[in-house]
């Protein structure tokens, strides 16, 4: 459990969409089917209330595509309680003024690039990426990866060449617990990289057993083991966490594998982390 003076504050990992597909129309990444059921603004604050989440990071969901209309309407309606991470396409060549545009709505906190395949992706250190990489880095806003455990050698090669871009990892790299004995390591590997950071998130998705996944538990201690306590956040993947548990489960699961007598380290992860990355306001 997650005791009073440790509770989430800030989830580093939600998102959002609306039921008004005429002002915000599905026009989803990589043919992903468009949602069946809603799960608005006034939802997310609702359950965040219930859960004494402070503050949430929304990144933009698959289901909208390059589209970022409803993402910036909730940062708006939101306001300091939510900042926003919009999805950019890094081999454009119009990357860099695409991520500025997208900048100037306010309440970006940081940028998400998509790299689901099953082969590496080279094209993270490609010359066009690189060029939005390095602009990322002059103005202090992260990349969020959400990449297959194949494509963890080519974080290591981008932290290397860009040192001055904050990477954070979503999703513990998409290694599920099975495969942790073959692609943990490689994670692990890459704490050596001051600018790599982990998100302790989905382990619902990537666990073999139900709550409390005691199955990532060890997982999750070595990454704490191997980061510190400064460079790995908690996020729930709201709403997705509802099809295996509930958004409480989400956190308690990682309370417990951080440990509970471990204060200090629970109010980094679940929040103090997320604060400093993304700029968010007390």
């Amino acid at each position: 459990m997650i005791g009073d003076d440790v509770a989430p504050r800030i989830d580093a990992h939600v998102h959002v969409w609306s039921d008004d597909e005429a002002a915000y129309p599905f026009g989803p990444h990589d043919g992903l089917a468009a949602p069946e059921v809603a799960f608005d603004v006034a939802r997310l604050v609702s359950e965040m209330d219930d859960a004494g989440v402070a503050q949430a990071l929304a990144i933009q969901p698959r289901f909208y595509g390059y589209d970022h209309s409803y993402l910036f309407a909730a940062a708006e309606i939101l306001q300091d309680r939510l900042r926003v991470v919009p999805l950019i396409n890094a081999v454009r060549p119009s990357n860099v003024e695409e991520m500025q545009a997208l900048v100037s709505h306010g309440g970006v906190a940081g940028f998400r690039v998509i790299a689901l395949r099953p082969e590496p992706a080279e094209w993270l250190v490609g010359l066009e990426a690189r060029r939005l990489w390095s602009r990322l880095a002059e103005v202090d806003l992260p990349i969020g990866l959400l990449i297959t455990p194949v494509q963890l050698p080519l974080v290591e090669t981008l932290a290397e060449l860009e040192p001055g871009l904050q990477i954070v990892v979503d999703h513990l790299g998409g290694i599920v617990a099975d495969a942790w004995p073959l692609w943990g390591p490689v994670l692990l590997g890459l704490s050596r990289l001051s600018n790599v950071s982990v998100k302790v998130s989905a382990l619902a998705h990537l666990s073999q057993v139900s709550f409390p996944y005691l199955d990532l538990h060890n997982p999750v201690r070595e990454l704490l083991d191997s980061y510190g306590p400064h460079r790995l956040l908690w996020g729930s993947d709201w709403p997705h966490v509802y099809d295996f548990g509930t958004y409480l489960e989400s956190a308690q699961a990682v309370a417990e594998a951080v440990g509970i007598e471990h204060t200090t380290e629970q109010r980094l992860v679940f929040g103090g982390n997320a604060r400093s990355l993304y700029g968010f306001r007390s």
